[in-house]
């Protein structure tokens, strides 16, 4: 509802966003008496913490992405973006892969010694070589899914 005030500008909607921001964080003291003893996590008063630095997150994005800025840093900002719109539209695909892969390389036995084939990538490549192999697999596939504009929905 906050996103959508109508033809507001960018900084009027982050000024409400951060203005239900400063709710949550003048409600965090009240809430703080409902506070069971001894339990710190998931807790009224956590709540309220998570709500606000979540929601104050949201408006500097609202205030960087949606601001009207010059064409250059316009066209900047989208190409900075474009792959995290790409791993958010097929996060589905992404997110079903990364552990049907995972369990198959945890599972599938290479050579004679029957090392599991993500064992054996992890001694040949190391950790960072590890990680960009299959991150930069699952972001690549993710940027062609979106180039085409092939979306897997639910």
């Amino acid at each position: 509802m906050l996103l959508e005030l109508g033809r507001r500008s960018a900084t009027r909607r982050t000024a409400a966003l951060l203005a239900v921001a400063g709710l949550w964080l003048a409600a965090y003291p009240l809430l703080l008496q409902l506070q069971p003893v001894g339990k710190r996590m998931w807790t009224p008063s956590s709540l309220a913490v998570h709500a606000a630095v979540g929601i104050a997150v949201l408006a500097v994005a609202v205030l960087v992405f949606d601001s009207e800025r010059p064409r250059w840093l316009r066209l900047g900002l989208d190409a900075a973006s474009w792959p995290f719109v790409a791993l958010g539209r097929n996060a589905l695909v992404i997110w079903i892969g990364v552990f049907v892969v995972g369990k198959t390389l945890a599972s599938t036995p290479t050579g004679p010694d029957g090392v599991p084939l993500g064992a054996a990538l992890l001694a040949d490549h190391g950790p960072l070589g590890f990680f960009a192999l299959t991150a930069g697999s699952w972001l690549a596939l993710a940027c062609a899914m979106h180039a085409a504009r092939w979306y897997v929905r639910l």
